[in-house]
């Protein structure tokens, strides 16, 4: 069976999907975490707040905000009890498309293995070549990183929104043609040209959208991870100090 206790690897919370938060609005306190870090990497990416909250809106409701998310899957595969027990090498057995069927999801963004345009640079194939393992919230960052360096995925459908909303406009959309959109329409635009989601969850992404938008507005700075060992030294020592025990 899977442990849906969180694990902090590399400074992101990883846990299966929906197991410690809403998909829509209302976070929980892992769930804020892991959106201050895809900001902050974003920042460095050059998106601008509305995009950015634009994909985070879109994250909450693919993977609840976990990098260790798994489509279809409400445990581990493998048998596995925690995330070493599923590394990239066994994934990629498991992480086939089936006949007929939408491919299974990976990650904060949901990758799926036929989303990328060129055969090969899949989510998990990538990980692989770069050192990665594939519920690593940094190397999924990264791995946006590509596809925009290299113009993959990303306005591939275009659908409502045409050739001129290209990636590089929507990462800076504040100074752009489209300066009017909200955060929620962004999250449509990201849903639209990246994540080419389904219609049933528009008015949700765009509802995420906008509580990111506002949400990092009043509250800029990122909250503070204390690991649960150095907690309970604090309060061990806490406890000590005025002389009391607790049982």
């Amino acid at each position: 069976m899977a442990v849906e206790s969180p694990v902090l690897y590399n400074d992101w919370w990883v846990y299966l999907r929906d197991t410690m938060g809403s998909t829509h609005l209302n976070p929980s306190p892992k769930q804020i975490y892991n959106a201050y870090k895809i900001r902050s990497a974003l920042q460095l990416q050059g998106y601008g707040p509305k995009a950015i909250a634009g994909v985070i809106g879109n994250a909450q409701v693919e993977s609840g905000l976990s990098t260790g998310a798994i489509e279809k899957y409400w445990i581990l595969p493998n048998q596995g009890e925690v995330l070493a027990d599923v590394p990239n090498s066994y994934m990629l057995q498991y992480y086939v498309k089936p006949q007929r069927v939408q491919g299974y999801g990976l990650g904060i963004l949901q990758w799926d293995r036929y989303s990328a345009m060129y055969q090969g640079h899949d989510l998990l194939n990538w990980c692989n070549a770069n050192g990665y393992q594939w519920y690593d919230g940094n190397g999924q960052m990264a791995r946006l990183a590509f596809e925009f360096e290299h113009r993959d995925q990303y306005g591939f459908w275009h659908l409502e929104y045409g050739e001129m909303l290209t990636w590089e406009v929507y990462k800076d959309i504040e100074h752009s043609v489209y300066s009017s959109y909200s955060a929620g329409e962004c999250a449509n635009v990201w849903r639209s040209c990246w994540e080419v989601g389904g219609d049933d969850t528009i008015q949700e992404r765009k509802d995420n959208g906008n509580f990111w938008y506002q949400y990092f507005i009043d509250h800029p700075n990122p909250p503070i991870n204390i690991p649960p060992w150095l907690l309970f030294q604090f309060n061990r020592k806490k406890v000590l100090k005025n002389g009391r025990r607790k049982f």
